[in-house]
């Protein structure tokens, strides 16, 4: 059993949601923010999340849904599912307010304002005492809040801080690959969705599997490359991030 008692989530989206659902079902105690105060009520009193996730019926009893953001600072470690593009405007709310508590970056995504931040340099920036761990593979929330198995990548730098948020996983239907690769993670998870809507419009569009092959075997390749270029290991890659 993992040290961690206490676990926040940011962001009751649907994957925040099937996240929460994910480790309530493990037996934790999950704080779940809402930013929206009628999200935070549908889910405690109906155990539904009716506007993001309503496949999932029963979510787990020991997610607790909050619309007051005060509530997570005392959660032992942090899952920030959060829109990337928001990322820095709502983690600015706990600048001065977590001492050395982990911070889980569940987003897939790179900042547009400021021309290509990675998400976990933001962290380094609002929150330079916590840890940063990465959470990032192909995860469709619907399926893992109805509890499908799936995998992913959870990448720190830390060994020690890794296996104990895998511990998080023991019991549940979400398997991690633990990495210490945090660049690779992020831009893995942010740039194939690139090339995953690329495949989408060639399906579409009914252009044939000697178009798909391409797109995918060398925007692998471009990704690769890009990653290698901001820091990342190549091999990274060909892990479930990428």
């Amino acid at each position: 059993m993992s040290e961690f008692k206490k676990i926040g989530v940011i962001g009751a989206g649907a994957w925040g949601t099937a996240l929460a659902n994910c480790l309530g079902r493990a037996g934790h105690a999950v704080t779940l923010w809402a930013l929206e105060e009628d999200v935070a009520d549908d889910i405690n009193r109906n155990r539904v999340n009716s506007r993001y996730l309503k496949d999932v019926k029963d979510l787990a009893a020991k997610i607790v849904a909050v619309n007051d953001f005060e509530k997570i600072f005392s959660c032992d470690v942090i899952f920030s599912v959060l829109p990337a593009q928001y990322t820095r405007s709502i983690l600015q709310e706990l600048q001065g307010k977590l001492k050395t508590q982990p911070l889980v970056l569940c987003s897939k995504g790179i900042e547009i304002e400021t021309g290509g931040t990675l998400l976990s340099e933001i962290v380094t920036e609002l929150l330079p005492n916590c840890p940063i761990a990465v959470l990032s593979g192909p995860t469709f929330a619907r399926e893992v809040g109805l509890g499908l198995p799936a995998a992913a990548t959870l990448a720190c730098e830390d060994l020690a801080l890794s296996e104990k948020l895998a511990d998080l996983f023991e019991q549940t239907n979400l398997r991690p690959y633990l990495s210490d690769d945090v660049i690779g993670a992020e831009v893995g998870g942010a740039i194939k969705n690139v090339i995953a809507i690329a495949a989408g419009i060639i399906i579409g569009k009914e252009l044939g599997d000697n178009a798909l092959a391409p797109l995918l075997t060398r925007g692998l390749v471009e990704i690769t490359r890009l990653g290698v270029a901001l820091g990342a290991k190549p091999e990274t890659f060909m892990g479930l991030s990428g």
